[in-house]
């Protein structure tokens, strides 16, 4: 039997309206029918609608059993992406999109919808070790004690990995790459560091390394992470923002008239106030670098971009795809995870 795509096309059709259809009606009936229409074709992987097609078939079994309710908020999610962008004409979704959907159609949905990185995350076991003395767990990151606040190893284990994960050569939110890095005697700003991961990695090379982290939790492992280097290497204990409290602190305010080179950026949608808040040290230092993450807020990418053009910086988005946030998951879904930005003179 010939198939061809209009073939499939009627059947992801006639799948895609039992599964949306308002209306009530022998649902088992007709889903079953079509399913068994679907399953008489000798379905082509290289045919573009056979992902779909095997997708719906999937969610109408589901949804059978299921009584059609569904209380799986990531199947929630799914559907919602994949349907978006069912209605969209094949040849109108940009190229780079396709892939990370494809991995959401077959697999599921992830933070990185991506094959290799999901690879990379599931083969990593880390070595946990506790250090008596300061009475918290570790693992040598680069060869270095990288300590964590209290938890149990398995939960020490999961972060680990997938903050691993999120630095790896191929994923959207990595920080730095190719000439895009800290240089040796850089003045480093790991703004929104957490348990500072790349501070760690970075901090040899440092000349200064300013770690700007606010949660309470993070402040003994820190402490016990950067002994080593304590003289060059200064802790912020509250949040960067774009004035000065209580709570909050500009980075003009803490570096003033200092050198600085390299600013990471990751602040859980927060980020376009803080670099509003270090409008003198952005001005003042040609050739600074500024990696900066784009996936919090909806429309975090498009303004945090402008902005950073406007000052004056070359801007380059991270290759893939991100889909976390911190507001509520909406079309398009995919976001952009980071810009890298390098400033081109003094304005």
């Amino acid at each position: 039997m010939s198939v061809q795509n209009d073939d499939l096309q009627v059947i992801a059709e006639q799948l895609r309206e039992v599964i949306y259809k308002k209306q009530k009606g022998d649902y088992v009936g007709a889903a079953q029918q079509i399913i068994g229409l679907a399953k008489a074709y000798p379905l082509d992987e290289k045919n573009r609608y056979y992902n779909v097609i095997v997708y719906y078939m999937d969610l109408l079994d589901y949804l059978i059993q299921a009584n059609g309710k569904i209380d799986d908020g990531n199947m929630l999610i799914r559907m919602k992406i994949i349907d978006y962008y069912y209605t969209i004409s094949y040849e109108a979704i940009p190229e780079d999109i396709k892939a990370p959907l494809e991995y959401i159609i077959i697999r599921n949905v992830e933070v990185f919808p991506d094959e290799e990185l999901q690879e990379y995350f599931e083969k990593s076991h880390p070595i946990i070790d506790y250090d008596e003395k300061v009475k918290l767990y570790y693992i040598l990151h680069d060869g270095k004690k990288l300590f964590f606040d209290e938890g149990p190893p398995e939960k020490i284990a999961f972060t680990y990995r997938f903050i691993c994960m999120e630095q790896h050569i191929n994923s959207p939110h990595r920080y730095v790459t190719g000439d895009f890095d800290v240089k040796e005697g850089d003045v480093v700003l790991d703004v929104g560091a957490a348990e500072a991961n790349f501070s760690l990695g970075v901090v040899e090379r440092s000349s200064e390394l300013y770690v700007f982290e606010a949660d309470e939790k993070w402040q003994k492992a820190l402490e016990a992470t950067f002994r080593p280097w304590k003289e060059k290497v200064r802790v912020i204990s509250k949040f960067a923002s774009n004035q000065s409290d209580e709570c909050s602190v500009t980075i003009d305010e803490i570096v003033g008239d200092n050198q600085v080179d390299f600013i990471k950026l990751d602040v859980e949608g927060a980020e376009l106030a803080v670099l509003k808040g270090a409008d003198k040290t952005l001005r003042q230092n040609p050739g600074i670098k500024v990696a900066v993450c784009t996936y919090h807020k909806i429309n975090d990418a498009e303004e945090i971009k402008a902005y950073l053009e406007d000052m004056g910086f070359d801007v380059e988005f991270s290759k893939g795809y991100v889909l976390a946030s911190l507001d509520a998951l909406a079309p398009p879904y995919f976001r952009r995870g980071l810009i890298r930005a390098v400033r081109k003179d003094i304005l």
